[in-house]
């Protein structure tokens, strides 16, 4: 697992801050050589194109750390599930620019719930 040396999320207000963070419209979000050039080589190449997207869990324990994450499911679970609806729709918002451009041969969700004795 990564190391840290504080999580960025401590409590409701912080999640809040970090949200102003993520703006999906931010072109700064696509790659640098995000054109039309970029997309007919997409639909042209015979390699395989794949995406990868971070799961609800692995996402909310970056943000909190996963003690603190694990707890809250218990003490705060409105903090838990606005985390996770926040990141339900953030990545969904990327995904609709870049699926309308070009289409992946497979998604990868990476989760990190089990670490090495499950899915």
């Amino acid at each position: 697992m990564p190391m840290f040396l504080e999580f960025p999320v401590k409590n409701r207000e912080y999640c809040e801050r970090i949200k102003e963070r993520y703006d999906p419209d931010d072109l700064r979000r696509l790659p640098l050589a995000w054109s039309n050039e970029l997309f007919e080589y997409y639909a042209m190449t015979d390699k395989v194109l794949a995406l990868s997207v971070t799961g609800f869990f692995g996402y909310a324990r970056n943000m909190m750390g996963l003690d603190k994450l694990l707890v809250s499911f218990y003490r705060e679970p409105d903090l838990v599930s606005d985390i996770m609806e926040f990141w339900a729709d953030f990545p969904v918002r990327i995904l609709d620019k870049v699926l309308s451009k070009m289409k992946p041969d497979y998604v990868v969700i990476w989760e990190d719930i089990c670490y090495k004795s499950g899915p």
